[in-house]
């Protein structure tokens, strides 16, 4: 019993691998070093929990259920990982799709991939807002504040704080219907200066009885081995929304001097767009992308009006 402890302490910060202890093959991540910053101690677990262990056979068994699912999220998420620093590190392997401004520009995949993958970079002149826009990008909700398309997110399992599957639904650009889909979520910090946000969809069940459809992550292909079945609301039971599905997506949020640098990757499935032409699908991907944009000028504006020390405005409390 004691190990179920040890496992959950471990699977409960990712797992060693995403927080570093092996490192990611080198070529693949930042030039900054990944550390493991996490401290615990099995045996003190062991003994705070071990009386819910011998009183009752229930959480017993949901331990070594969740355990074994956090076990194989983080594997799923460490692949996921690795993938999102390939594409977001070698720009290569995108050609320029559009620059919107000396800030801001969206690329594609210049070479056969399974789907399109879409990279696009800005830059955010306000330094202080480093870990406001982090936050943002974590919060299931966060898009509310820059995105018209979003509409609400939901946390279905919290592995840990920074393991998460989430559920979110947008606005169909393409039916009348809202979107929505599920992801696994991992928020990793590099450096003082560098936080990765990590996406990528599995086989999550939610009875919806009119997509029963089984899909392939074609980026992150650890993610078709896990399959989970979730509760849901009747509407969603019903299929009265359109399921999509996040093969790779993710920011790299990096501090500068003078800005925050965000690169975003993403690959989503083109199931509402399969007849379309490439040129349709690509401007699609490129004007989601620049929601960006608007996350820029929404700090801006808090940058901006934030009062300062000493200034006109500014109250001690």
């Amino acid at each position: 019993m004691r190990t179920v402890f040890v496992l959950l302490t471990l699977f409960t910060h990712v797992s060693n691998k995403s927080l570093g202890s092996a490192p990611i093959p080198k070529g693949v991540t930042f030039d900054n070093a990944l550390e493991d910053s996490v401290v615990y101690d099995p045996d003190e677990t062991y003994e705070q929990n071990a009386n819910l262990l011998h009183t009752d056979p229930e959480i017993y068994q949901n331990v070594i259920k969740m355990t074994n699912e956090s076990q194989k999220v983080a594997e799923v998420m460490d692949e996921a990982i690795i993938k999102f620093n390939y594409y977001s590190t070698r720009g290569y392997n995108f050609s320029l799709y559009e620059n919107y401004s000396k800030y801001a520009s969206s690329y594609f995949n210049k070479y056969t991939e399974p789907t399109d993958i879409g990279k696009f970079d800005i830059k955010i002149r306000c330094p202080s807002m480093y870990d406001e826009i982090v936050n943002i990008l974590w919060d299931p909700n966060g898009a509310r504040e820059y995105d018209s398309d979003f509409v609400i997110g939901q946390i279905v399992r919290e592995y840990n704080p920074n393991l998460l599957m989430i559920r979110q639904f947008y606005k169909c650009y393409t039916s009348v219907r809202l979107a929505y889909y599920y992801t696994l979520a991992v928020k990793y910090k590099v450096s003082e200066d560098t936080t990765m946000i990590v996406k990528a969809s599995a086989n999550i069940n939610d009875h919806n009885r009119r997509d029963k459809k089984k899909y392939e992550n074609v980026i992150v292909k650890s993610a078709n081995s896990f399959k989970v079945d979730v509760g849901s609301q009747e509407d969603l039971q019903r299929g009265e929304y359109k399921k999509m599905f996040i093969h790779l997506s993710g920011y790299a949020v990096t501090k500068h001097k003078d800005h925050v640098e965000i690169i975003h990757i993403e690959a989503i499935n083109d199931k509402p767009l399969t007849i379309a032409p490439k040129w349709y699908k690509l401007l699609n991907k490129s004007n989601r992308m620049t929601s960006l944009i608007d996350l820029d000028r929404y700090i801006h504006n808090k940058c901006e009006y934030s009062p300062k020390v000493g200034a006109v405005g500014y109250v001690i409390l």
